[in-house]
């Protein structure tokens, strides 16, 4: 099941319907597999949304997460020039 999900969303099946995985993932005996079934059911249409759309916005997370890293070590250390100048450099 677990691999049936991963395969969804990397766009590898060609059964891209996610209720019907939530409905095979519902009727599991494993907890935990059920309750996340569960919780994509309240919110299927982002996840199917996720499944059909090819875009990502995982460069811009990382590249904020850089950000927020260099200003959590360099917090009352340092002016905003220095701030500044690391962040520029740091990319």
């Amino acid at each position: 099941m677990c691999q049936n999900f991963r395969d969804m969303i990397n766009g590898n099946t060609y059964d891209k319907d996610i209720r019907k995985w939530i409905e095979k993932a519902k009727a599991t005996r494993n907890m935990a597999l059920t309750n996340f079934a569960y919780g994509i059911e309240k919110d299927w249409e982002a996840v199917q949304a996720a499944i059909d759309i090819p875009f990502s916005n995982g460069l811009l997370e990382g590249t904020v997460n850089k950000i927020k890293a260099v200003k959590r070590q360099m917090y009352n250390r340092a002016g905003i020039k220095l701030l500044r100048a690391k962040i520029i450099y740091s990319q």
